[in-house]
């Protein structure tokens, strides 16, 4: 379970044997969201949140701050999955302890 970023004691991973569409996970404490990238024509459409089957969502303040982390880092976030899954390449997890 590879680690990609840590954001306010919020951790983004990548399961190893994970699937399509491009996503991350959240988590924080023992709950845990699921961010999903939607592109089209190379070109982020949308960002879709959805809960991990057996975790509650972050909670509302968690939430917040992950949703943001993920709207600024969306691109680099899905390079990180395309190395990871597609490239097989090793990823390295970056520390961002500034407030977005």
């Amino acid at each position: 379970m590879p680690k990609i970023y840590e954001y306010l004691g919020i951790i983004f991973f990548l399961y190893h044997n994970d699937h399509e569409p491009i996503h991350a996970h959240a988590i924080s404490g023992e709950y845990e969201t699921i961010f999903e990238f939607h592109f089209e024509n190379g070109q982020l459409k949308e960002i879709k949140i959805r809960k991990k089957r057996g975790k509650e969502h972050l909670p509302k303040a968690k939430m917040e701050q992950a949703k943001a982390f993920v709207e600024q880092f969306a691109i680099q976030i899905a390079e990180k999955w395309y190395r990871f899954y597609i490239l097989k390449e090793p990823l390295i997890c970056e520390k961002i302890n500034k407030k977005i």
